[in-house]
């Protein structure tokens, strides 16, 4: 898996500059970039190599004033079919994840005397409503029988559509920010290691095999992205600190019990364990990439 790009200069342009039409131009473009201040000037990097020739381009017709910015009357608009199209092939992982926690939703629902194929099959455990009972059988005996997806499964699974719509607006500001970044091979090795993780320590501590929402692992790639974040130069890997504020206290404050008052269940071990692990994995690919990069720096030394 190769690091993060190296960011691209494209341009340099002086200070008094105002380029906040062509900044935004350029992220209705999909083209993440950033500017930086320099001694007398501001300079445009991208965070791809492959799109330094379309924002050279861009940036000669918008100094010619042939470049068409769509106005913007609010932070919504329609997005058209050639979006979404562009949307997929970029972020592959991130889309299919979304659409597959969208099209399981209906698998919770209905009578709760009488669960439903789907819901019995993605849960942590099979499970059998017998009166008042919930009947499974235990860890060892599912894993020995073949059932190894139900590591995965409940992260798929949503109870209600306030937990739903919370869980996927959240994944889809920072798992996009990873598979930008470092590609779609990295964001799917965090997302399938920090799962089962998250998963079954909310199993393990709480012995009760219905749960599920990508809850877990919205804090493992938040653990991951705040590693990454400071070791590595990429502007889709940093967080906005008000996103991540509302995470972290809204995870301690979870903790103390304050939904349950209100009879919502929160698995805060699932939290809790995908953050750690996020961290974990995030320090360890972080060390790895900044190891390759000084390898290439250094064979590139070498090559001059």
């Amino acid at each position: 898996m190769p690091p993060a790009n190296r960011l691209v200069r494209v341009l340099e342009v002086p200070l008094e500059d105002d380029l906040a039409e062509f900044s935004r131009y350029l992220w209705d473009e999909s083209i993440p970039h950033r500017f930086h201040e320099e001694v007398g000037k501001q300079v445009l990097v991208v965070a791809r190599a492959d799109d330094a020739p379309r924002a050279r381009e861009a940036y000669d017709a918008y100094r010619a004033g042939k470049l068409e910015i769509r106005a913007h009357s609010g932070r919504w608009r329609l997005v058209d079919s050639r979006k979404l199209l562009l949307t997929w092939r970029r972020m592959p992982v991130s889309s299919a994840i979304v659409a597959l926690c969208i099209l399981l939703f209906p698998a919770t629902w209905g009578d709760s005397g009488t669960p439903s194929l789907v819901l019995r099959w993605l849960a942590f455990a099979d499970f059998q409503i017998v009166g008042e009972y919930l009947r499974y059988p235990d860890f060892v005996t599912t894993m020995s029988s073949g059932q190894i997806w139900r590591l995965w499964t409940p992260a798929l699974l949503h109870f209600g559509a306030l937990h739903l719509i919370f869980n996927l607006l959240v994944f889809w500001i920072l798992a996009p920010r990873i598979e930008i970044a470092m590609r779609s091979g990295r964001l799917l090795t965090v997302v399938l290691l920090v799962a089962p993780l998250s998963n079954g320590a909310q199993y393990f501590f709480s012995s009760w095999p219905l749960f599920g929402g990508m809850s877990g692992v919205v804090y493992g790639l938040l653990g991951y992205l705040l590693v990454a974040q400071r070791y590595l130069p990429h502007p889709m890997l940093q967080v906005p600190s008000a996103i991540s504020g509302v995470l972290l206290v809204s995870l301690v404050l979870f903790s103390f019990g304050i939904l349950e008052l209100f009879d919502i269940r929160v698995a805060n071990v699932a939290h809790w364990s995908g953050l750690g692990a996020g961290v974990l994995l995030g320090a360890l690919f972080t060390w790895h990439d900044r190891r390759s990069l000084l390898m290439r720096d250094a064979i590139d030394g070498e090559g001059d």
